[in-house]
């Protein structure tokens, strides 16, 4: 599931936008309980709890939320 400031990008699928969002936009989730979320325009904005207005549905039935997985780079020596 998702988390709260957790970083996710829009997909219309082709269909028109849900008002509010862009086409291929990143965003971040605000988690209001295990099956639902809001989106926020910042990480800031996600964890104030300041979400984004959606005000129509858009067009199409392909639309997705797709989580961005944040490389983690480890660099070590070995003694």
């Amino acid at each position: 599931g998702f988390t709260t400031g957790d970083s996710v990008v829009y997909k219309n699928g082709n269909g028109t936008n849900i008002a509010g969002i862009t086409d291929s936009t990143t965003y971040y989730v605000i988690l209001v309980d295990a099956n639902n979320i809001k989106l926020a325009s910042t990480l800031d904005n996600a964890n104030g709890s300041d979400a984004i207005s959606l005000t129509s549905v858009g067009t199409g039935t392909s639309h997705t939320i797709e989580l961005q997985v944040t490389k983690l780079l480890l660099y070590f020596t070995i003694p």
